[in-house]
């Protein structure tokens, strides 16, 4: 078992930052990421945090979320590829569970190749559930492209009223997006 701790970073310009940022860069395809100015600016918001994750006083890996009144959206997670398979994403997984009493979502690739079906097995394991309506990540900018995804959520499947709410809400808030 790793002692875990979150640090939210607001300093772009610090050590903690670059290493978290590495890892951010290292985890995910240029299309399911923003670049670094965008993020800056995200930093600024106040429902945003970008945290390192430490183990044992070390970062090993970083989480992303988004508070809003209703649900939480988990942005982005992923540990060191050195350390992954050793439950640290489990334990961050399940910290963010105990720090909240809301819901909690995320976006996913759907299950086209063996990571995509890793990570959607990895949540499952984690208690989430896949929900059944289409979604599409939005391009998070100039030059990237619009990624098809599904939803996951904890501690249930979410009704479709309430998928229109929180898709409308990850869009602006998020993404930018106005109707």
């Amino acid at each position: 078992m790793n002692s875990i701790e979150f640090k939210k970073i607001e300093d772009t310009d610090s050590e903690e930052f670059n290493e978290a940022w590495k890892i951010y860069e290292d985890s995910f395809s240029a299309d399911e990421k923003r670049d670094f100015e965008l993020h800056k600016e995200c930093i600024k918001k106040k429902e945003f945090s970008f945290n390192a994750v430490f183990c044992n006083e070390k970062i090993c890996g970083f989480i992303s979320l988004w508070e809003f009144n209703d649900f939480i959206f988990m942005e982005h997670l992923a540990v060191k590829k050195e350390l992954r398979n050793k439950g640290i994403g489990k334990e961050i997984v399940c910290k963010i569970k105990e720090k909240n009493e809301k819901m909690i979502i995320l976006e996913t690739l759907k299950p086209e190749d063996d990571i995509s079906a890793r990570r959607i097995a990895f949540y499952e394991r984690n208690a989430f559930v896949i929900n059944d309506f289409d979604y599409v990540q939005p391009s998070y900018g100039k030059g990237k492209e619009s990624v098809p995804m599904k939803i996951m959520s904890y501690p249930e499947k979410i009704k479709s009223k309430k998928f229109e709410d929180i898709k409308k809400k990850i869009y602006s808030s998020v993404y930018g997006i106005k109707d």
